[in-house]
C-alpha cells in the first residue's frame, strides 16, 4: 500500500500492489484523491482473481490479477516504497487471510470509533499529565 506522490498517476491518491507467481506485480492505482490532514479509511484486498482498493469503505478501483501471492515471507510495505518518504500517520492496521467484502469493509470503517474506542482516564499519559499539573517539580 503506497501513497502516490507528485509525478505518479494520481498525486494525493493511493496504489495497492501484490506480487504473484503468475506474472509478477499487480497494481491497483487509485483514482480518488485523499485530502491531507483528514482521517481516511484505506483498504486493499486480493482474492486470487481481483486486486481492489477501497477508500472510505467504497470501491475505488479493481483490476484483474491472478495467482498466489509470491514470497509471502517478504516484508510488508505501508506508506511508501523504496527510498520514498511517507509523511502522515497510520493507525489500526489489520491483515486478514482472506479478502473482505465491500460490506465488511464499510462496517469496519463505520464502527471504528465504537469498536476501537480507548478510554484515556487512568492511562499512563493521562496520569502523567495530572501529576505534572499537580506538582511542577517534574
Amino acid at each position: 500500500m503506497e501513497d502516490q506522490a507528485d509525478g505518479e498517476r494520481n498525486p494525493d491518491g493511493w496504489v495497492f500492489a501484490v506480487w504473484t507467481n503468475e506474472g509478477g506485480i499487480g497494481l491497483a492505482w487509485g483514482e480518488k484523491k485523499v485530502k491531507p490532514k483528514v482521517w481516511t479509511h484505506i483498504a486493499g484486498t486480493y482474492d486470487g482473481k481481483m486486486l481492489s482498493l477501497y477508500i472510505d469503505g467504497k470501491l475505488d478501483i479493481s483490476v484483474e490479477k491472478t495467482g498466489k501471492i509470491e514470497n509471502p515471507g517478504d516484508p510488508l510495505g505501508l506508506g511508501k516504497y523504496g527510498g520514498e518518504t511517507y509523511i502522515g500517520g497510520m493507525d489500526e492496521v489489520f491483515l486478514y487471510d482472506r479478502a473482505l467484502s465491500e460490506d465488511e469493509l464499510e462496517t469496519i470503517m463505520k464502527s471504528f470509533e465504537v469498536a476501537f474506542a480507548i478510554e484515556s482516564r487512568g492511562k499512563l499519559a493521562t496520569c502523567w499529565a495530572s501529576l505534572k499539573q499537580a506538582d511542577k517539580t517534574f
